[in-house]
């Protein structure tokens, strides 16, 4: 019997929160109605899922000969917002997003997404292209299918609590999903920015 084909891999390029962050932001969300925090973790979307045309070694080459070029940065995320879900019609998400100024790290995650958008689009195939298509805006997510109302109280809350999340931007993680551990879990390459990328 011949063996049964490899399933193709489905990559993303994320950022993600440092664990303090991760474990202060669990903290907020639990204890805050309406709210919900990833079970991967509270992250920055640079590229959303997308299938390639290259193996994983080679998709992290790309991945890695731009961070090369880009050096590591600090972004805040200040602006609590309702967005419609994507994932869910007539619902609503709330972002914590960085305000597009020259202080926030917008420009540099912006400039980094593009990039790596650019790096991969040759051999690139989105599986959101609707999500990919639109204005790149650094978030994380702290609501996923509410209510509009409910979307409001969070906002509120983040607002009330004077909810930031700020920190260095030293590395984007590659997720690999389909090339699973023997716990079902997704292979992750982080790849450092600037010099470091290079060691």
């Amino acid at each position: 019997m011949a063996p049964e084909p490899a399933q193709p891999l489905t990559f993303s390029a994320l950022i993600l929160l440092p664990d303090a962050l991760q474990k202060q932001f669990e903290r907020w969300t639990d204890e805050t109605a309406g709210a919900s925090w990833p079970a991967f973790g509270g992250h920055v979307t640079l590229l959303p899922s997308f299938r390639a045309e290259l193996a994983l070694d080679a998709v992290a080459e790309r991945l890695a000969a731009v961070c090369r070029v880009h050096e590591p940065f600090t972004l805040q995320l200040t602006k609590p917002l309702a967005v419609a879900d994507r994932t869910r019609q007539d619902y609503f998400a709330v972002f914590l997003a960085a305000e597009e100024d020259a202080d926030s790290g917008y420009t540099e995650a912006a400039a980094l997404r593009y990039d790596l958008d650019q790096a991969l689009a040759p051999v690139k195939h989105d599986l959101l292209p609707e999500l990919a298509s639109r204005p790149f805006l650094p978030h994380i997510t702290l609501a996923l299918g509410v209510s509009e109302r409910e979307a409001g109280r969070v906002v509120r809350a983040g607002i009330e609590s004077g909810l930031i999340a700020e920190f260095a931007v030293e590395g984007v993680t590659l997720f690999a999903a389909g090339d699973t551990d023997d716990a079902g879990v997704p292979q992750q390459i982080v790849v450092s920015l600037g010099a470091a990328a290079e060691e």
